[in-house]
């Protein structure tokens, strides 16, 4: 069995595992279609743009957000299916993901933003979290990542993966406001 990883920044790039020296055919491998769901990306509320080789995705958001303006928990989630292209005898392995938002928490007001992954019918793995405490008030750009060693991949002939991703904001403050954006994966 051969091997190559997909780096999702949204970007399907190829390298080797140590498995192999040789790379998969030219136009073998490439990104078939990305849906997406959920309450933080209902329908006809994201732009999914892959590029012409179909090696590069984009996924642009404009309803992907949380709010509090009060005591308690705030959450949304997106789920993005992916499905690829893959020749027979290879897999795939997922090993980083390029987050892009804003976020403004006041005090007491902590935000949360974790991504997982799964291939085919395989179990959810985790791969980041990010956590910031108010005050704060930039945007942001997270990488989370999975050293390329230690990526699980996908089993042979499976050609889709789902990346699960959340905010959620905890506010412990009377008063205190918080945001967080996902404006682009």
């Amino acid at each position: 069995m051969k091997t190559y990883a997909a780096v999702l920044i949204l970007l399907l790039a190829m390298s080797h595992t140590g498995l192999s020296e040789e790379a998969p055919p030219p136009g073998t491998v490439g990104i078939k279609s990305l849906q997406y769901k959920g309450s933080g990306c209902p329908a006809n509320s994201a732009v999914v743009n892959i590029s012409p080789d179909n090696l590069a995705m984009t996924a642009i958001f404009d309803q992907y957000l949380v709010e509090s303006q009060s005591r308690g928990r705030e959450k949304a989630e997106c789920e993005l299916d992916i499905e690829l292209k893959t020749p027979p005898g290879w897999t795939y392995g997922l090993f980083c993901v390029d987050f892009r938002g804003y976020v403004a928490l006041d005090r007491s007001v902590y935000g949360y933003q974790y991504s997982s992954y799964k291939f085919g019918s395989s179990r959810e793995r985790r791969l980041g979290r990010m956590s910031l405490r108010g005050p704060v008030d930039k945007d942001y750009s997270e990488l989370q990542q999975i050293p390329l060693s230690a990526a699980p991949h996908s089993n042979c002939g499976e050609d889709t993966s789902t990346l699960k991703t959340s905010m959620e904001i905890r506010n412990y403050s009377r008063d205190g406001l918080g945001l967080m954006t996902v404006d682009s994966i």
